[in-house]
């Protein structure tokens, strides 16, 4: 959970009363680290605030019967801190929101009202979904978004070596399919309310990112798809520092990570474009990494032509998983996720 997401989380629990400020720590996976100043929100005798590392703590009395719904309900993402019985941390917006809504309804009841705000969850989480994917605006690919900060034609040129041949065509062909199985969000036509039903399962998770440092560039974004087990996903990320596409695969013969990375940072591979595939089987590992810009393998070896078949190959397989999690299951399996 980040800051995004709380905001979104009170905007639609009608939350506006700042009662302070506070130091934030910011990490947001490639980011660099950050110290921000961060609103303490009072309600419900609770403060809350974001202090970093990906949760918001809750500060105050919590009561005891609303604790224990959290508890039951949310085991994995509410947690109580044992060194204060007034300090709790919430790691998920799903829960915070619950959490708001219980606390309402219990101060409601205690007036002698009716309680109102539980009800209403599915609603609001759904306000929380559909305004999280506004901001990272997720449909745009990792290329659409290079030439939308204005540095396509660096990008273009890192891959001029390929567009040459026929196989070179060909293989840039087959990357840009693995990134757009990866991101099905940004080639495929899923309405609002199915891509909402796949986010409240926990299938897909949209994530805006934001950073003090860079004010220049705009849409930073985590997408999220995981696979029926839990035990693979791929994910779809934009930076500061450029963008991924990702892929864990795990079952019990094989295992493989795979990405493609497009990095402009100036601190690490200003302008390189770049694969990287780990793959594992039985125990027998394979592992190639390969720079599109700078045309070498890692330690500045040559790419030759055994390294070709063993980099495609990879790829394709790559592919072929990452649609077992997004394509397959999510659009195939499913036809009703898609616009008629």
């Amino acid at each position: 959970m980040n800051d995004v997401e709380l905001e979104q989380v009170l905007k639609v629990t009608g939350i506006n009363n700042i009662v302070g400020k506070t130091n934030s720590y910011r990490n947001n996976i490639i980011l660099d680290s950050e110290i921000t100043l961060q609103n303490i929100y009072e309600c419900c005798f609770v403060r809350l605030y974001y202090p970093g590392l990906k949760c918001v703590c809750i500060e105050g009395v919590i009561p005891k019967n609303v604790e224990k719904i959290m508890m039951d309900k949310c085991p994995k993402t509410f947690y109580k801190n044992n060194l204060s019985n007034y300090k709790y941390t919430v790691s998920s917006k799903e829960s915070l929101l619950l959490l708001i809504l219980n606390l309402k309804d219990y101060y409601l009841v205690k007036e002698g009202k009716k309680p109102t705000e539980v009800v209403k969850y599915k609603d609001l989480i759904t306000k929380v979904n559909n305004n999280l994917v506004k901001i990272a605006n997720p449909n745009i690919s990792g290329e659409k978004w290079v030439d939308n900060i204005g540095i396509y034609d660096d990008y273009i040129k890192g891959r001029e070596k390929w567009t040459k041949t026929s196989i070179g065509r060909n293989f840039l062909d087959l990357i840009d399919e693995f990134d757009s199985t990866i991101n099905i969000l940004s080639n495929s036509e899923l309405d609002d309310d199915k891509l909402n039903d796949l986010m409240l399962r926990g299938k897909i998770k949209v994530v805006p990112i934001v950073s003090n440092k860079v004010d220049s560039y705009e849409n930073y974004c985590k997408v999220e798809i995981f696979s029926e087990d839990n035990k693979s996903h791929v994910c779809y990320e934009r930076t500061a520092h450029g963008y991924d596409y990702f892929l864990v695969y795990i079952n019990n013969a094989s295992r493989m990570c795979f990405y493609h990375r497009y990095n402009f940072d100036e601190y690490d591979y200003k302008e390189n474009e770049k694969i990287f595939c780990r793959h594992e089987v039985y125990g027998v590992e394979k592992r190639i990494e390969y720079s599109i810009t700078n045309d070498k393998l890692e330690s500045n070896k040559v790419l030759d032509a055994e390294s070709f078949t063993t980099l495609y190959d990879q790829l394709v397989c790559a592919t072929e998983l990452a649609k077992e999690i997004t394509n397959n299951r999510l659009l195939k399996k499913d036809k009703s996720l898609t616009k008629k």
